[in-house]
């Protein structure tokens, strides 16, 4: 009763997250398809044939989410289970190629772009349209936190709220890398939002206040993508750490660490665009042109941004790392390394190949047990062929085998106990009632 409590909690957990990205998803496509009929001229003054194209992704995006949200909303009827429609929708919009041989412009940063010719002269359907685009961001979140965090091998295809893998070196590696993360996108903010250069003495304005109108769109958006990145960390860090009763997955981090470094984005100004570029690369080439001019010289923030941008790269080498560990790795206690040196004193004859003699804590009772007219016995070496009989079938004690009851065993094992330290096959001595190893010559 309580696990099917605990899979109903997950499956509605799962269903409230997919329901409020869908909404934001469908909001927010509508708001921008509005606002770009409104403000940017698709049709009107000519045909913007990039626009139209835009306008296309965006009107197909919300009907993904609107009936992605109808299906989570309704308990009866259709019913969604599924975010990765909607995610590969908004990717497409964030990621995919409107232009390659000319510079690199996915759909979302060729709109930015031109906002920023338009931000002089915004009107009402401006805003509308970068509304909508913020929107769409946040939805994005949503769907791909849905999707990694998801366990698609659950019956009821509810969130993993599990740990995974609970080994220690992988919850450090994933706390080092949430560390790494958070620092990373702290300093590239600062870098975007902060002077990071100046000319002879005097400083230069921000990457995010370059634009003409005193605001680059396409360094807001990445601010928005890096603060995503920031949460996640955060969010993985905690739930590490047992603060919070999340999943511990490094996977979402991860995946929004690879996007920041491999998917194409925000471009400085003043920098070319390659046929494919990300914003990680695009910023060292922004930094990397800075260097090299002598009259230009990077401030103390600018070296934060560069730091800053080793440090993702390094989170991103330590996140693969964690990834394949945590589905390959296992721990298990080592035993000692002793086998080797006992075997081979045993084949110089320093150990006897014989019954072994009485455990150094049994010799009292061994003592007395076997006291008679002719005296004690001698303890010097291994006892005779005749005495201690060794069993073929020895009992089981407790101390290897709990049984569920309190009585004494009566009959033989099911199967002989093997040495905690070498792995082998130990053999029980009837007349001190211990189990012995003879490979490590030595009761176990």
């Amino acid at each position: 009763m309580e696990e099917k409590e605990l899979l109903a909690s997950e499956n509605k957990n799962y269903r409230i997250l997919l329901l409020v990205g869908a909404l934001f998803g469908l909001l927010g496509s509508i708001a921008l398809a509005v606002g770009m009929f409104i403000s940017f001229g698709v049709v009107s003054g000519g045909v913007d044939v990039f626009g139209i194209v835009i306008v296309t992704i965006v009107l197909g995006i919300a009907i993904v989410h609107l009936l992605t949200f109808i299906g989570t909303l309704s308990p009866r009827g259709l019913m969604v289970n599924d975010e990765r429609p909607a995610l590969f929708s908004l990717a497409l919009f964030i990621f995919a190629p409107i232009t390659i041989i000319s510079g690199y412009a996915t759909p979302l940063y060729y709109l930015l772009e031109q906002g920023n010719l338009l931000l002089v002269s915004a009107d009402y359907g401006f805003y509308i349209t970068f509304i909508g685009a913020a929107f769409m961001l946040i939805a994005f979140f949503f769907m791909a936190w849905i999707f990694a965090w998801k366990n698609r091998l659950s019956t009821t295809g509810g969130l993993n709220l599990g740990g995974g893998n609970e080994i220690v070196l992988v919850r450090i590696l994933r706390i080092l890398m949430a560390i790494l993360s958070i620092f990373a996108a702290i300093g590239t903010i600062l870098g975007l939002c902060l002077s990071i250069y100046q000319s002879g003495s005097t400083p230069v304005a921000a990457l995010l206040y370059s634009a003409p109108a005193g605001l680059d769109l396409k360094a807001l958006a990445f601010i928005i993508l890096l603060g995503g990145t920031f949460f996640t960390s955060l969010f993985v860090l905690l739930s590490n750490l047992n603060v919070l009763k999340t999943t511990r997955s490094e996977l979402p981090l991860l995946a929004f660490v690879g996007l920041l470094i491999f998917m194409p984005g925000y471009t400085p100004p003043g920098v070319i665009i390659d046929v494919w570029s990300s914003p990680i690369y695009e910023l060292l080439n922004f930094l990397n042109l800075i260097n090299s001019t002598s009259t230009q010289t990077l401030t103390a923030i600018g070296w934060i941004l560069f730091t800053s941008i080793l440090i993702f790269i390094l989170a991103l080498i330590i996140g693969v790392l964690t990834f394949y560990f945590a589905r390959s790795a296992t721990s298990s206690p080592r035993a000692p390394k002793t086998t080797g040196a006992l075997e081979a004193k045993k084949k110089k004859g320093k150990f006897p190949t014989g019954p072994p003699s009485a455990p150094v804590g049994d010799l009292s009772s061994t003592l007395s047990a076997s006291a008679g007219p002719s005296g004690p016995p001698s303890m010097s070496g291994p006892p005779s062929s005749s005495q201690p009989v060794v069993s073929s079938e020895p009992p089981t004690p407790p101390t290897f085998i709990p049984t569920t009851s309190t009585a004494s065993v009566s009959g033989p094992p099911s199967e002989t106990p093997t040495c905690p330290f070498c792995g082998k096959t130990l053999r029980f001595i009837e007349e001190y009632q211990r189990w012995y190893c003879d490979s490590c010559a030595q009761y176990v």
